[in-house]
């Protein structure tokens, strides 16, 4: 068992989360299994809701959801952390198409209200920049 006390991965995600976040990254390390993260970042309350609702419904049993809300000054940003063990990018990617698809969303919509970004388990020091950012 990992004690996450001790370890200084400053992610706002939950213990269970973090915990399968290491353990990939070990597996990674020692076996060159893929894991990705993917990250959603809206600012639209309304979006996040039925986004939220969409990840739920549409995850597999090994993948994991974490979401927590950050804001700066008036800024708001719902964060939607999404761990997809022993899967690649390009998976990942297939996934944010089919929940895409599933919202109705279009590219203008894609580009004004909902960013994210697909990160390789072995990346995490960029994912956690990418997640601070508002």
């Amino acid at each position: 068992m990992v004690n996450l006390k001790n370890i200084d991965i400053d992610l706002p995600v939950d213990d269970d989360m973090l915990y399968e976040i290491l353990r990939l990254n070990k597996f990674h390390q020692k076996f060159g299994v893929n894991a990705t993260l993917l990250i959603f970042k809206v600012s639209d309350q309304l979006l996040s809701h039925l986004l939220d609702e969409k990840i739920k419904k549409s995850l597999r049993a090994l993948d994991m959801y974490s979401q927590f809300t950050q804001s700066k000054g008036e800024n708001v940003q719902n964060i939607f952390f999404l761990l997809f063990p022993f899967a690649d990018t390009p998976s990942a990617q297939g996934f944010v198409n089919r929940l895409f698809q599933l919202l109705d969303i279009d590219a203008t919509t894609k580009k004004r209200d909902i960013v994210y970004s697909i990160f390789n388990i072995k990346d995490m020091d960029l994912a956690i920049t990418y997640a601070k950012e508002i």
